[in-house]
């Protein structure tokens, strides 16, 4: 387990990404598949579809609990 809030980390090191609402009363929103293999080559996973798709669920998920 690693706690992080750097989005392009959590894709490049997790097989999955579990997404937490706001806090006090802060429980998980969503959990997400990473499809990318480890080790991963960053450079090849940031150039491809999957990547930029699941980095904008994460980024539109983190905006509605901001």
């Amino acid at each position: 387990m690693m706690i992080t809030h750097d989005v392009d980390e959590a894709i490049s090191m997790s097989d999955r990404i579990v997404l937490m609402t706001n806090r006090p009363e802060a429980t998980i929103g969503e959990i997400l598949e990473v499809p990318f293999p480890h080790p991963c080559d960053r450079h090849t996973m940031r150039e491809s579809k999957e990547f930029f798709e699941l980095l904008n669920h994460v980024l539109d998920f983190l905006e509605r609990y901001q």
